[in-house]
């Protein structure tokens, strides 16, 4: 065994130490410091000595110091019951410091209180980060739809906004299974069991994702679904947010929809308007092919009409006998119905020529 002076040594050494990585403060019974070390000023935001004879509500917020619990909090102390925790305490320049402390009660031979000696860390940053992310998972609960489940898709619990998104009771779900939520023919998938699989191994899931609601009808969820790990690296639970965008989808599901048709219109309109194309074309080359014949014909009716012409003058310029009535010109002399006749074809003919010119 040690003998008392080794002991002595090996407790001085163990309370440097201590001394050298906590911030230490010591406390009469009625709550005045009696001192501080360096540690615990220098955290505070005060000199070395500048707390010495001060009281402890000094280092509180004013709330904290007027309520019933600061009261109890000494009596308990003075009791010699040791208190442990995280505390918000102030600093010299009234920011706020949390510390991780334990209050201990110091007893005396005879077993009477008689200082309380405080052990503590300052754990503000690690507060204010968990602050920050239950603030942040407040926000989420708040606008996102959110449900837990445990590595093998068993639903843990689900918020307001998820259970009215999918038409359930909180413990409707609760129990069941996350192929619940999904198509029969997804759930039924090489997809889903991969999809699973994936978030076993911690690997994060993010995207679109269709889903069918209580009544049956289809839900389109953006979500991200994200393992949470614990302090081996395993899985512990999978938490997923989500927001509906189901709105989103049908709208551009029926754009998509209407403009399917459209192309199709447009096919059609075009396959039309190629066959019309092509009704355009022969018709004009049938009336080309009439122009030509009937040009031709035009062409015939002007040759008939110079002999007709030519003929005529030569019945004008010939010299007739005085009419008497007999003999040879009496006989041969064009009649009044041989001219009208040479005149009427000679209107059609002439008729012809400027129609078909």
């Amino acid at each position: 065994m040690h003998n008392p002076l080794q002991a002595l040594i090996h407790g001085r050494q163990t309370f440097d130490s201590i001394n050298r990585s906590m911030a230490i403060i010591e406390f009469r019974l009625d709550g005045c410091i009696l001192s501080a070390n360096q540690r615990f000023c220098q955290a505070l935001g005060y000199a070395p000595t500048e707390l010495d004879g001060a009281h402890h509500r000094q280092l509180c917020p004013a709330e904290f110091v007027a309520s019933d619990a600061y009261l109890q909090f000494w009596q308990r102390l003075n009791s010699g019951e040791p208190c442990s925790g995280q505390f918000r305490r102030l600093r010299k320049d009234g920011s706020t410091l949390w510390l991780e402390a334990s209050y201990i009660p110091v007893k005396n031979s005879a077993g009477r209180v008689v200082k309380v000696i405080q052990l503590a860390s300052d754990i503000s940053r690690r507060v204010e980060e968990a602050r920050d992310s239950q603030s942040l998972i407040a926000a989420l609960d708040r606008s996102m739809a959110v449900i837990e489940f445990t590595p093998d898709g068993t639903v843990l619990a689900a918020n307001d906004n998820f259970l009215d998104a999918m038409g359930y009771r909180l413990d409707e779900l609760r129990g069941r299974h996350h192929r619940q939520l999904c198509t029969a023919e997804y759930r039924a998938s090489t997809d889903y069991r991969q999809f699973w699989d994936r978030l076993r191994r911690g690997i994060h899931f993010s995207g679109q994702c269709e889903r069918v609601a209580k009544s049956g009808r289809t839900v389109w969820l953006e979500a991200t679904y994200n393992p949470v790990l614990d302090e081996q690296g395993r899985v512990q639970r999978v938490i997923k947010f989500a927001s509906d965008i189901s709105p989103r989808v049908e709208r551009q599901q029926a754009e998509q929809h209407s403009a399917r048709i459209a192309y199709e219109i447009a096919v059609a309109t075009e396959s039309l308007s190629r066959e019309g194309q092509a009704v355009v074309r022969r018709s004009i080359e049938e009336m080309q092919a009439l122009s030509h014949q009937v040009q031709g014909s035009a062409e015939q009716v002007a040759r008939l009409e110079e002999e007709l012409k030519k003929h005529n003058k030569e019945y004008e310029f010939k010299s007739y006998p005085p009419d008497t009535g007999h003999g040879f010109f009496a006989d041969h002399r064009p009649s009044y119905r041989q001219e009208s006749a040479v005149d009427g074809w000679q209107r059609i003919f002439d008729f012809f020529g400027r129609y078909l010119s």
